[in-house]
């Protein structure tokens, strides 16, 4: 696209981490695993939730790194972080 629209969301995780995001619809997000022999993947995302429990907040479970999460604003989307 031309332009990107990105959020800088002030709760208490994503200003430790400083993420800002964009939404991306549920359905046109894949996960995919590198092609010349690295791992990664959905199988290696571990799952963190907090408060209500509506946002999902994936990470990796050997880096640590959140690559996106699913908010509570936006359930049928993934804001993916950069």
């Amino acid at each position: 696209p031309a332009s990107l629209i990105v959020w800088d969301c002030n709760c208490s995780d994503c200003r430790m981490r400083r993420n800002v995001h964009f939404i991306v619809p549920a359905g046109c997000l894949k996960l995919i695993v590198d092609s010349r022999g690295g791992e990664g993947g959905a199988d290696d995302l571990a799952e963190y939730r907090w408060g209500t429990g509506a946002a999902r907040h994936y990470f990796c479970a050997r880096c640590g790194i959140s690559p996106f999460y699913c908010p509570r604003s936006n359930p049928d989307g993934h804001a993916v972080t950069f």
